[in-house]
């Protein structure tokens, strides 16, 4: 299983000044801003001659814009506030690279959310940013996309998982072309908000929750068409997890991108996150991940 750390999570940084404005640049530039349930990212890059992208800035902020959404099925007033100021603020630095062309996605939160359309509006009023709020199986199949940007899988048989706050899209792919995509309602924050009611989590609540991931998977995909020989997995969640991989194997961390995890290796950090409460004294990573961390699982099971 490898990880890749398309989409993670991290903590939420503190308001910045927009970026002073850089030279004229021959290449064109884009940006590109994904606002899930959990976090939002800014990706800014430049199109070189050869058709690749050269980063030139990356920005993420944990935004929390699902937080009660599975619970009241609105967006709240306090995480849609923070979004669209992070939302500005990826904005500004956006334009001080002198983009030609910004595209904002909005995904699993935005989508189902009663008051979705308000965002999507507030969004424009505030900051001139259209949002496209894209459906499941566009979002999954854009995750293909950049895989396949990353690796060869031409001659695999590869399941791609994508973990978000809201959902989870799940890609099955043979020698590079797609076989089945389903998008799940498995979300971390969906997931949490239902079955997190103890913590650390209680066996019955432990069961309860996988009962419910099991039954969803197996109401969705059924029989897989192929058994996988390989699973990129993509998102905070894995990124997460290798992390912690590593920092126990190595002592340190380096880099999520292209980390091998075993199978061995996701039962036994999930097993520890079970048991670990997420205001422990040494939770500045892993425990308060837990929620996340532990829909690996899932992931994990839905390719074997």
């Amino acid at each position: 299983m490898t990880a890749t750390a398309t989409t993670g999570a991290h903590p939420a940084a503190p308001p910045a000044p927009a970026k002073p404005a850089r030279e004229p640049s021959a290449f064109p530039r884009l940006a590109a801003i994904d606002i899930g349930t959990n976090s939002i990212r800014l990706v800014v890059a430049e199109v070189q001659p050869d058709g690749t992208y050269r980063v030139l800035d990356e920005d993420r902020e944990m935004t929390r814009l699902g937080r009660g959404l599975y619970r009241d099925g609105r967006l709240g007033d306090a995480p849609m506030q923070q979004s669209l100021q992070a939302l500005g603020r990826m904005k500004a630095i956006a334009d001080g690279f002198g983009v030609a062309e910004l595209r904002a996605i909005a995904t699993a939160a935005v989508r189902e959310a009663a008051n979705g359309r308000d965002f999507v509006s507030e969004a424009w009023r505030r900051h001139r940013v259209r949002l496209e709020v894209v459906p499941a199986e566009e979002e999954a199949r854009l995750a293909f996309r950049s895989v396949t940007r990353h690796y060869d899988l031409d001659d695999q048989l590869t399941a791609i998982v994508d973990i978000g706050g809201g959902s989870t899209e799940v890609i099955l792919a043979a020698g590079g072309l797609v076989e089945q995509v389903v998008s799940l309602p498995l979300g971390a924050v969906r997931l949490a908000e239902r079955y997190g009611k103890s913590d650390p989590l209680k066996r019955k609540h432990w069961k309860a929750l996988r009962r419910a991931i099991d039954q969803t998977i197996e109401d969705a995909i059924g029989k897989p068409p192929f058994a996988a020989d390989m699973m990129i997995g993509s998102g905070g969640t894995f990124t997460n997890l290798a992390e912690m991989a590593q920092a126990e194997r190595d002592g340190k961390v380096t880099t999520a991108r292209d980390y091998q995890l075993s199978g061995a290796e996701v039962t036994r950090l999930v097993a520890r996150l079970r048991e670990t409460p997420l205001e422990a004294p040494t939770s500045s990573s892993p425990a308060r991940r837990s929620s996340r961390a532990s829909r690996a699982g899932s992931a994990r099971s839905a390719c074997s």
